[in-house]
């Protein structure tokens, strides 16, 4: 994104969070391109709700290489057995579990039936959990292969490969859902207001406020996310939906004012 580009963003998102009575001037002003508008605010809300918190862990354990070398202890896993001398429960701030005890023989699913993510070692086998799977693979499976902390450092540039493949995914996620909740939200506010006439606001001038409006009520629940505030209660929800449909009803206000303006 250029200096152009960027500049016009911080517009953009300055005028939806603080001053819904413009959103008409947004609407007009080809300078402003609202595809790029939406395209980098998921990936703004993505870097402050996922990639900043994992910096932040990242930087706390002094790198993966640091991690894996002198805060993890030292095992091995080698014909089908696990050998490491000091249990380890490591966690990823709210997103990742790690457990490491070879005092228990096996692990099984319902070990983790409280965890949303987690990976859990024992002596014979693991057990990896997360939202589409819970899944026990025994270290027999593993072959001849022998895995080590050197062999988890030779392996770091496969994991930071996944992780950008993980991030795309959940770029995607996010853009996804967002346009999805503003088609939501401009389906059920575009009756709102009425011109004069009686006539709603077109549809797609209505999606655009919608894209506009949703901007700081989706900041706040991602800085609300990871601050650990509770902005999922049904307290949170009802009071983002009423901020959403108070910033889309100011915005087809400023819409319907440049209309009158034409009569």
């Amino acid at each position: 994104m250029n200096e152009q580009e960027s500049m016009n963003f911080v517009t953009q998102y300055l005028a939806a969070c603080f001053r819904p009575s413009s959103y008409r001037d947004l609407i007009e002003d080809k300078k402003h391109s609202l595809a790029a508008y939406v395209l980098v605010l998921c990936l703004f809300l993505l870097f402050i709700e996922n990639i900043l918190p994992f910096l932040a862990w990242d930087a706390s354990v002094g790198g993966m290489r640091n991690l894996i070398l002198n805060v993890l202890p030292e095992f091995r896993i080698e014909n089908g057995v696990m050998t490491c001398d000091t249990p380890l429960f490591l966690s990823v701030g709210d997103a990742c579990t790690v457990k490491v005890d070879t005092s228990v023989d096996a692990y099984a699913r319902d070990d983790l039936s409280e965890e949303y993510t987690a990976f859990y070692f024992s002596k014979t086998n693991m057990v990896a959990k997360n939202a589409s799977m819970n899944r026990v693979i025994p270290y027999t499976d593993l072959g001849s292969v022998v895995i080590d902390n050197k062999y988890l450092v030779n392996m770091l540039p496969v994991f930071y490969l996944s992780m950008v493949i993980t991030t795309g995914l959940l770029y995607l996620a996010t853009l996804g859902q967002y346009l999805f909740m503003t088609l939501f939200y401009a389906l059920l506010c575009r009756g709102l207001l009425r011109d004069p006439g009686g006539d709603r606001l077109p549809f797609m001038t209505t999606f655009a406020i919608t894209i506009y409006a949703r901007t700081l009520p989706s900041l706040i629940t991602v800085v609300g996310t990871v601050l650990g505030l509770p902005v999922h209660s049904i307290l949170g929800e009802v009071l983002m939906v009423f901020l959403t449909m108070l910033y889309i009803f100011r915005g087809q206000a400023s819409v319907l004012k440049m209309d009158f303006k034409k009569r």
